[in-house]
């Protein structure tokens, strides 16, 4: 597998990637998924024989804090290592930093490999996280 740092696939491979993962809210007109990846700080793409087949993206300040905004892997090439390798690529550029925050779905198998990985629930820090989404 090869992996590529902020270099940008095609919209129609982030297409199937996200659709692949059933994140369908960015499939939407207003979305364009490569502008997303060229705002993003830093974002790190894996193909496979040509074909893409994970990705991570970030946001940060590079002092205080880092948002892992989105981590995806093919079905198919999920349980690999495809996204630890990523998640790793991620928290070693930005070592440095005080806060690595990401927001995913209350599931066990997720909550497992976030804190294999080395991250936890903010709850253990005695923080609460909110959000507010714009439908």
């Amino acid at each position: 597998m090869d992996y590529y740092i902020n270099e940008l696939p095609i919209e129609a491979e982030l297409y199937n990637l996200y659709h692949s993962v059933g994140w369908f809210n960015y499939l939407s007109c207003e979305y364009k998924l490569t502008a997303m990846l060229e705002q993003s700080s830093y974002f790190v793409t894996v193909k496979h024989d040509n074909q893409l087949v994970g990705l991570i993206r970030a946001l940060t300040d590079g002092i205080s804090i880092v948002y892992i905004q989105d981590l995806l892997v093919l079905p198919e090439y999920q349980n690999k290592g495809v996204g630890k390798q990523l998640l790793n690529y991620v928290l070693k550029q930005y070592n440095g930093v005080r806060q690595i925050v990401l927001t995913t779905d209350n599931d066990p198998t997720k909550k497992y490999f976030y804190e294999k990985s080395g991250l936890f629930a903010t709850i253990d820090f005695n923080c609460i996280s909110y959000m507010k989404l714009n439908m």
